[in-house]
């Protein structure tokens, strides 16, 4: 008997919700060029960008989300307010597409 395991695309609040994930990613981007501790921050991401973009199963979306986002909170970063922000967005986005409830995010 073959099982087929449906998957799900991760879910985003709003086109604008997204866009806002992106302009930051931009801004980490530019900041960037003259600031190593924007590299880390950049590079993240878009990483989690095209994750939330093209990550057929939710459940890896969110555990390679979650691994990134303890990738840069163990590192030396910028940590300044749109990090912060963007964190705030990646988190409602997480919460969104929440994994079965013995998973807390």
């Amino acid at each position: 008997m073959n099982v087929i395991k449906l998957k799900s695309i991760m879910k985003i609040h709003s086109i604008q919700h997204f866009e806002n994930m992106q302009m930051m990613c931009r801004y980490f981007e530019e900041k960037s060029k003259y600031d190593d501790l924007y590299v880390i921050e950049y590079e993240t991401s878009k990483v989690i960008n095209s994750i939330i973009e093209n990550e057929e199963d939710n459940s890896v979306g969110i555990e390679k989300i979650l691994d990134f986002l303890s990738i840069v909170e163990n590192s030396n970063h910028a940590g300044g307010s749109h990090w912060h922000d963007y964190e705030i967005h990646v988190l409602a986005t997480l919460n969104l597409n929440r994994l079965s409830g013995n998973k807390t995010i």
